[in-house]
């Protein structure tokens, strides 16, 4: 979020940059004039990111408004002010998660872009989650990165700064290698607990994890497999389970788990 009156804010799911200020909203040669210009001191901008939304709030006659940016156009309220149209195909069909328990609303202005990671990865990997190729740094390099190469709401100034941002982060929590799965392999300091959800190949996978500890893993196969399971420490036995109502599993190896086509492992209890 930021309450400056003018800056360029980009569409969450695209890679599309719109610059908004109290009279006009603008983006590639396209631009919407206000009819009378906004109340500046009234003005905040937010990137919703799961809706895929830019979200304009300012007052009018005292009264709260908004108007809402999308992929398809420019909202006020149920009316169209401009329709717009972006390829498909830089739009993924099922949004990754990540969950590091910080709920809040990312003040830019605030912390002058200083993010905690808490807040800054779990935003930066689901705007990430688009078309494009995009370099591993580590996380010591990231925050950095994030520095040299955004402006005001996440407007890029280099190229695959999005993607780049995604398989950063995606690579500290899960990392896969043909058939080997391995879990919170590089996990950062101070996320010692959260939630990931994640389309990984052949598989659907939730990831739980706390006090630094893989707790809990639920696997769907899209595809008869076997596949390997490495955990970042020494386990020697996980109990699986079939069904999300059953109490009680065997407990087996945590080395390898077999699935067939469409079938379910619920995974915890890892000693």
């Amino acid at each position: 979020m930021s309450r400056r009156a003018s800056l360029r804010a980009l569409l969450p799911q695209t890679e599309k940059i719109f610059t908004i200020s109290h009279h006009a909203i603008q983006s590639d040669g396209m631009q919407w004039v206000f009819p009378i210009p906004l109340e500046r001191s009234s003005m905040s901008t937010q990137l919703e990111l799961h809706r895929g939304q830019i979200r304009l709030n300012y007052k009018k006659d005292g009264k709260q408004n908004h108007i809402l940016i999308s992929s398809q156009g420019i909202y006020s309220g149920s009316e169209c002010l401009q329709s717009l149209s972006f390829p498909p195909s830089v739009q993924p069909a099922r949004l990754e998660i990540l969950d590091l328990g910080s709920h809040k609303t990312i003040d830019i202005d605030a912390r002058g872009r200083n993010i905690p990671l808490d807040q800054l990865l779990p935003a930066w990997f689901s705007l990430g989650q688009i078309a494009g190729s995009g370099d591993l740094f580590p996380v010591e390099r990231l925050k950095e990165f994030y520095f040299d190469s955004f402006e005001d709401l996440f407007s890029t100034k280099a190229p695959h700064a999005l993607q780049t941002g995604y398989r950063s982060i995606r690579s500290y929590f899960f990392q896969q290698d043909g058939t080997l799965l391995n879990f919170l392999p590089e996990l950062p300091k101070g996320l010692d607990s959260g939630r990931l959800r994640l389309f990984s190949n052949d598989l659907t996978i939730t990831l739980e994890w706390s006090k630094r500890e893989v707790k809990r893993i639920v696997m769907q196969a899209h595809e008869e497999g076997i596949w390997k399971l490495n955990f970042p420490n020494k386990c020697t036995s996980m109990r699986r389970r079939f069904d999300h109502k059953m109490q009680e599993g065997p407990a087996v190896a945590p080395n390898t788990i077999s699935l067939k086509k469409g079938e379910y492992a619920f995974l915890d209890q890892f000693r």
